[in-house]
């Protein structure tokens, strides 16, 4: 067990989007384990994401991923500090 950090399986499937939300005082990766996407983070420019891609999303920033492929999109989340429920902001579309 690492204190540092929490690591959670997340899975997106065909065509959807996660909502538009922010992790208060949380910094967050995503590691593609399999399937394709595209991430938003902040202002940047959306990216597309592969098996072996890591995203980085620094904290309290604005962020949703959308599966584009034709499987599930599986990755891991990699919460630093460890995800709180508290710390998870669900935001209106931006």
């Amino acid at each position: 067990m690492d204190a540092e950090i929490s690591i959670a399986r997340a899975r997106v499937e065909p065509g959807n989007t996660t909502r538009w939300h922010r992790l208060k005082q949380t910094s967050e990766r995503y590691v593609i384990l399999s399937g394709q996407g595209r991430v938003e983070i902040g202002d940047l420019p959306a990216c597309d994401l592969v098996y072996g891609d890591v995203a980085y999303i620094p904290p309290d920033c604005r962020q949703r991923i959308t599966n584009t492929g034709k499987s599930d999109l599986v990755f891991l989340a990699i919460c630093s500090p460890p995800f709180l429920t508290e710390n998870y902001i669900d935001i209106a579309e931006e």
